[in-house]
């Protein structure tokens, strides 16, 4: 067998709050909200996530939450770099349309 057969969760990621791992079952930093200073539609907030397994990689967990509901979406640290790349390519595709609307 390879590795601890109950992984030892006082060995944090850098990232981690340190704060409920074991009761989670994973490694959670503290959550960064996208917040525009303005009403939204939706409240957005941004995690990494690490299971507690020893082999675990991060993941980048992104939560919805609007109309009473949440949606969370996990992704993997590469799906979160591309899709970061295709938003800045989104949002000056928008910026550039509507340049009159934003500064």
């Amino acid at each position: 067998m390879n590795g601890p057969a109950n992984p030892d969760p006082t060995r944090h990621p850098r990232w981690c709050d340190r704060n409920g791992c074991t009761a989670r079952g994973e490694h959670r930093s503290a959550p960064r909200g996208a917040d525009t200073n303005r009403p939204e539609a939706a409240i957005v907030e941004l995690a990494l996530t690490q299971s507690l397994h020893p082999a675990a990689q991060p993941m980048v967990s992104l939560t919805g939450i609007g109309g009473g509901a949440a949606v969370t979406l996990t992704l993997s640290v590469g799906q979160a770099t591309a899709a970061r790349y295709k938003l800045a390519v989104l949002i000056d595709e928008a910026r550039t349309d509507n340049r009159h609307r934003w500064s």
